[in-house]
């Protein structure tokens, strides 16, 4: 029979070292700023995506698809568009993704550094 190897016993400093391990995740302000920097990110990868797609005369393409899959099934629920309310939708939904990018990077933590009972860190 085989025996696995005992394990070694945890010493006072290993356990020292978990327990200051377990506070060195970021503080929710730089994770907060973190986030809102990812979401300008986004929306401006979103903004290219869809310059990208207008200039490649997208909807080109996507119109014909969606009316062939309409009339083979009936219940298909994507709808056709022109040019101009596509456009116009996806701008208005970028911008309006950058209008939220303050919120997306505000710290709305009651402690100065977003974790009670935690000292603030710096970024």
């Amino acid at each position: 029979m085989v025996v696995a190897p005992a394990r070694p016993a945890m010493t006072d400093q290993m356990i020292a070292a978990v327990t200051r391990s377990v506070g060195t995740s970021p503080p929710h302000s730089c994770s907060r700023i973190a986030f809102g920097r990812a979401w300008i990110a986004m929306t401006i990868a979103l903004a290219a995506h869809v310059t990208d797609e207008a200039l490649t005369d997208f909807l080109s393409l996507y119109n014909p698809i969606v009316r062939a899959a309409r009339a083979r099934f009936a219940w298909f629920p994507m709808p056709t568009f022109t040019f101009g309310v596509w456009l116009t939708g996806l701008a208005g939904l970028i911008v309006a993704l950058l209008m939220l990018a303050p919120l997306a990077s505000q710290d709305r933590s009651t402690s100065a550094s977003g974790c009670p009972g935690r000292r603030r860190r710096r970024c």
